[in-house]
């Protein structure tokens, strides 16, 4: 599945599809739902202590002269309205030119070799439930502080199409973390491991039998052996008889 794949056109549009738009250079997603009319519900940034600030969305749009003025033709203006808010097609693009779909549903293949993000494996509830979860978080601060990994537009949207705070942003992210102390642990465990080989292999080769002695070798503590030495003339271990 390429980006191609999950491109939609604007007349394609369904209620309670779940979209979105690259930024500038394709270095970010911005996602939202589709509510019908050419509007989209999404999520854009506040501050950490609740005090919301400008959004991040401008448009080269003619509908959208500057950042103080409102939209012409949804009233949007990103230094009032900010949060959850409600905005036309043409706001949430912010002059891009496509829109993507983000599908549920699909098998572990489509999610693995497809674009990220393209979708996931997940089945969506209900177009209808799609959009009123989405208008019943419209306007409030329900759904929290914005957070550019945790808590962002498209764990919104995910959020109204499943109702479990997630996204492919944050599932890879757990991965990462996940595989990253796995490596970690395995790495510890093998490095034991081939210490106590390596012990057992040095061990090994004083062939003690029977009388007492001190041995130092290598990275191994001085130990009581009761051995009989063999004299071994490779000038690599030191054995002090008592």
């Amino acid at each position: 599945m390429s980006r191609e794949q999950t491109m939609i056109a604007r007349d394609m549009l369904e209620p309670g599809d779940h979209i979105y738009r690259y930024g500038k250079g394709s270095s970010y997603t911005h996602h939202g739902i589709y509510v019908g009319e050419e509007m989209v519900i999404h999520y854009t940034r506040t501050e950490p202590g609740g005090r919301e600030v400008i959004s991040t969305i401008s448009s080269s749009s003619s509908n959208h002269n500057s950042n103080s003025n409102p939209c012409s033709k949804c009233n949007y203006k990103i230094d009032l309205h900010r949060g959850v808010v409600r905005t036309c097609l043409d706001c949430f693009l912010s002059g891009q030119n496509y829109i993507y779909l983000y599908k549920y549903g699909l098998s572990e293949l489509q999610t693995l070799f497809g674009p990220n993000p393209g979708g996931t494996t997940v089945h969506s509830r209900p177009p209808s439930q799609v959009v009123n979860f989405a208008f019943d978080l419209l306007g409030t601060s329900e759904f929290g502080n914005y957070n550019l990994i945790f808590n962002n537009c498209e764990v919104f949207a995910y959020y109204c199409k499943t109702g479990v705070l997630g996204s492919s942003q944050v599932n890879f992210i757990s991965f990462y973390m996940m595989t990253i102390g796995f490596l970690l642990v395995t790495e510890s465990l093998v490095l034991v491991s081939v210490k106590f080989v390596f012990q057992l292999f040095s061990l090994s080769l004083l062939e003690l039998n029977g009388a007492p002695v001190k041995a130092r070798m290598g990275c191994i503590p001085e130990v009581d052996i009761p051995v009989r030495l063999r004299y071994r003339d490779d000038n690599k271990t030191v054995i002090a008889l008592r």
